[in-house]
């Protein structure tokens, strides 16, 4: 599958919640102070008949601010046969809505979470990835210090090329520098 390394970067998309191994520091008056949390986890790929395309290694780092109305990610992804990729994702947010942009282009987006305000337990998002590879489509969940997220990847066409179930769970800081090294090893 041609597209699976973008595919994959976009499992896991602004949780906001809280987690007990994320790190904070002091908030703006009535909001929540910003904080970083750190995750790691597997997946599978399907492709669209249900034929398997290997599995995926994510290691996250997200940074939540609330004073600024905004967030970053910093996301090492492996999937089965392909060299690591890493993807900076800067976030926007406006209310419950959110406009997303990878630093070096590889895709933009926009999303919708659910929730009570920068604690959310539930987003999806739209991205449009870079030079007509297509579009992906992801439902994501939170419960506690574990993400669950299926993302359906379309083609340029608009056809299914592979839908990707993601487990990642909280880790310590500690926890992502060691899985960050190993998954960009070369």
């Amino acid at each position: 599958m041609t597209n699976s390394h973008f595919v994959i970067a976009l499992g896991l998309f602004l949780t906001g919640c809280g987690s007990n191994l994320s790190e904070s520091t002091g908030g703006s008056p009535g909001l929540p102070a910003s904080k970083v949390e750190f995750f790691y986890g597997d997946g599978t790929v399907k492709g669209p008949y249900g034929e398997d395309y290997g599995t995926t290694k994510t290691v996250a780092q997200r940074a939540i601010d609330p004073a600024t109305s905004s967030a970053s990610e910093d996301v090492v992804s492996v999937s089965s046969g392909q060299p690591a990729r890493e993807f900076v994702v800067s976030y926007a947010i406006n209310g419950s809505k959110f406009t997303m942009v990878e630093k070096n282009g590889a895709f933009t987006g926009t999303g919708e979470l659910v929730g009570e305000a920068w604690r959310w337990n539930e987003w999806r998002s739209h991205a449009i990835l870079a030079h007509d590879q297509g579009t992906v489509d992801s439902d994501d969940h939170e419960n506690g210090t574990t993400l669950d997220a299926t993302k359906t990847y379309y083609q340029a066409d608009g056809s299914v090329g592979a839908v990707i179930s993601e487990h990642l769970e909280a880790i310590t800081y500690a926890e992502f520098e060691t899985r960050r090294a190993e998954l960009l090893k070369p």
